[in-house]
């Protein structure tokens, strides 16, 4: 039998909706066991009360799996396990209630506001915190998968660990049982605070990173040397007006075979690492300057949370049952494996990904575009290579 994974509904890390408003009322599919004491919170099959949704919240349990109208399998219509609690009387459905006519209606009602969206501007302020940093939910054991790190210092000149992987993993591990109680994502140029295999508490912070700029972090310590990076061709200087600080932009050019690019040379001058600069990156060091490992390379301003109207953000209805690609969308890996950088085609960069069995995968990314992987990176299928939006 099937069902869907519920958890709490999240925006960035304020929780909008917790994990017991979602799941009362509805049905659960399997048993649902307490991580930390191993008993059985709720049965499958059974209907999930203000009691036990109050339980569930104050356990260590991320989400839980109902079942749901989505994944019913009645021949006619829909069972009652499936549809859970009647809003109007708190009880299990009655069959034969009219519950498509209820579903229709709303839809339909909000649906009339809709309509009118373009005049309800106002009323929502944005949300203009980022997410920058990775708390510790539980008090648990630190383990990191995929981690590689660089030495550097902070703004104040003290030692700090930075990230130079995309794919690192925090999980959250609980002491005794060993099961895993939370994960999340490294993001690449993030500082570490906290050891693999060391024990954490809840509420401590495990790393921190800037949540306005992506960054490109020096790999090698060498000599910068700039290619293609020409003043008013590639790029501009820009003079903040507040603090007179100057910097440099990179620009679209109108030749596309000029690719602003960033090498690191040793003291032969072989080259032990090249970044492609994408438009709009703010370049932090100057040609010929001489760099220590963990130096900050770029800086490349994320796009910030657009404030929301009054129905906050909603689709227009034609877009939820249209499959619509995004306008930017990015370039996916289909496969496990090494990325390997191929020729320039046509003001493409091509990007091989090779697997463990020799499969092989070519994609096309604009040099416009950055892109997120560099030679030799292990990615995972579904991994994006490129900056964008993924298509479902």
């Amino acid at each position: 039998m099937r069902g869907i994974d519920v958890s709490a509904l999240k925006k960035n890390e304020e929780v909008m909706e917790k994990l017991s408003a979602r799941v009362l009322g509805r049905v659960a599919l399997h048993d649902v066991i307490d991580p930390a004491t191993q008993t059985v919170i709720v049965e499958a099959g059974e209907l999930i009360t203000e009691e036990i949704a109050d339980i569930i919240e104050t356990s260590d349990l991320e989400s839980v799996e109902v079942r749901s109208p989505l994944t019913c399998e009645a021949k006619k219509g829909i069972c009652v396990k499936c549809y859970g609690r009647n809003l109007a009387t708190n009880k299990l459905v009655m069959r034969g209630e009219a519950v498509g006519v209820i579903a229709a209606q709303s839809i339909g009602e909000p649906g009339t506001q809709l309509t009118l969206r373009t005049f309800h501007v106002g009323g929502v302020a944005g949300n203009v915190s980022q997410e920058n940093t990775i708390v510790a939910k539980h008090d648990g054991i630190l383990e990191i998968e995929d981690l590689k790190l660089v030495k550097s210092e902070d703004n104040t000149g003290n030692p700090v660990n930075v990230v130079i992987s995309r794919t690192a993993e925090a999980k959250v591990l609980h002491p005794a049982t060993k099961m895993l109680l939370n994960s999340n994502n490294i993001p690449y140029g993030s500082e570490l605070y906290a050891t693999a295999g060391t024990k954490v508490k809840k509420g401590d912070v495990l790393a921190k990173w800037d949540p306005f700029n992506g960054v490109i972090i020096s790999e090698f310590a060498g000599k910068i040397k700039f290619e293609n990076i020409i003043q008013g061709t590639t790029f501009q200087v820009e003079t903040d007006e507040q603090t007179g600080y100057e910097e440099k932009v990179i620009t679209d050019s109108r030749d596309k075979k000029l690719i602003p690019t960033l090498h690191i040379v040793d003291s032969k001058g072989d080259t032990q690492i090249s970044y492609n600069l994408p438009v709009g990156s703010h370049l932090m060091v100057n040609d010929s300057e001489k760099i220590k490992v963990g130096k900050v390379l770029v800086k490349i301003p994320r796009k910030s949370a657009k404030a929301g109207d009054i129905t906050g953000g909603l689709p227009r209805v034609t877009e939820l049952f249209e499959a619509r690609n995004p306008s930017n969308p990015a370039v996916v890996s289909e496969i496990d494996g090494v990325v390997a950088f191929g020729k320039i085609k046509r003001g493409n960069r091509e990007i091989i990904v090779t697997s463990k069995t020799d499969e092989v995968k070519k994609y096309l990314v604009k040099l416009s575009n950055q892109i997120l992987v560099q030679e030799n990176d292990y990615v995972r299928a579904g991994m994006p290579l490129s900056d964008g939006s993924i298509t479902p």
